[in-house]
């Protein structure tokens, strides 16, 4: 149920959480099916924290098989398991022969990509091996046999088993099925939650996984006092001149330090008071760093603000183009 308006909620929660989801921007924002193929191919895999990639290996290794192995993350973590380089990180002279006379931007642009990354629960290090004997196995150099991908139980490994060598050609037919497999496992998500139509959307300050620039603001909110505006400049004067009215002597030792605050005025500052004048001919986002750093020259803690701003057409389907 919408308390505030008396309107009854038909959808189940999960429909108002998936729309929330997807209504996120920034950083936080829900990648669609478009943005997740334009970044699954070149994506490095040990730029995420750890706890990320073990996620995703157990899932892409487990999919929804009812037979899932439930220890892959547990073994990763515990160094058990292993993610090893198909192409190895240190490339020899047969390699280099191998991939071909590109064989450089090739290295370059999969080598920590998922495409050339499987799991070994072998407890060796194949290194620079070439492919085929990563493949079939080899003696090693006190005679002992080591098993290559041929014998490993992980499915991740097994379209490995029907290739003879690996090349472009082989990254890439493989950086398809993962793709795809990925798609499958972590489906675009759909609301049918339509929200109710609204003066404002209330944001605060402090709240980074909104992109302030492109919005409207219809007001603000200072220590939950409503001020209307109707630019983002009118509400960066109007907060400095709160800001002033509560410590004039220290907004007046801000403007002397002549960075953001001023002392003098130009046609790109405006007055807040005599002898302070904040820089105010700038983007939202500059806009915001200003108030950042006027928070804290104050000493005022930046969640006093919040800022009111128009609603935005939400879509909440994947709308790719095929």
């Amino acid at each position: 149920r919408h308390e505030k308006r008396e309107v009854e909620l038909t959808l189940p929660y999960s429909q108002v959480l998936k729309f929330v989801l997807l209504r996120k921007q920034g950083t936080a924002s829900f990648p669609s099916d478009k943005e997740v193929r334009e970044a699954f191919p070149s994506r490095q895999i040990y730029r995420m924290p750890s706890s990320y990639r073990s996620f995703l290996f157990e899932r892409m290794e487990n999919e929804n098989s009812p037979e899932a192995n439930d220890t892959i993350v547990e073994k990763m973590t515990s160094g058990d398991f292993t993610i090893e380089h198909i192409m190895p990180q240190t490339l020899t002279p047969q390699w280099k022969q191998e991939l071909g006379d590109d064989w450089e931007n090739i290295y370059n642009s999969y080598l920590h990509t998922f495409a050339n990354l499987t799991l070994t629960g072998f407890n060796v290090s194949y290194s620079n091996h070439s492919f085929q004997e990563k493949k079939e196995g080899y003696i090693d150099r006190k005679g002992k046999k080591i098993d290559g991908f041929d014998n490993s139980a992980f499915r991740l490994s097994n379209y490995l088993k029907h290739c003879s060598k690996w090349t472009l050609d082989e990254i890439l037919e493989r950086q398809k099925i993962l793709l795809d497999n990925f798609l499958q496992l972590w489906p675009m998500v759909t609301s049918e939650y339509v929200p109710l139509e609204k003066e404002y959307e209330l944001v605060s300050f402090d709240d980074d996984e909104y992109e302030l620039t492109g919005r409207t603001i219809l007001g603000f909110r200072y220590r939950e006092e409503r001020h209307p505006v109707t630019t983002w400049k009118d509400m960066l004067v109007q907060v400095c001149k709160l800001m002033y009215d509560e410590n004039p002597s220290t907004m007046t030792y801000v403007a002397t330090k002549d960075y953001w605050m001023h002392e003098t005025g130009t046609k790109e500052r405006t007055k807040i008071a005599e002898n302070c004048y904040i820089y105010s001919s700038c983007s939202t986002y500059t806009k915001k760093s200003i108030l950042t750093y006027m928070f804290k020259e104050l000493g005022i803690p930046s969640s006093v603000l919040e800022f009111e701003l128009a609603p935005i057409v939400e879509k909440v389907t994947d709308t790719e183009d095929e």
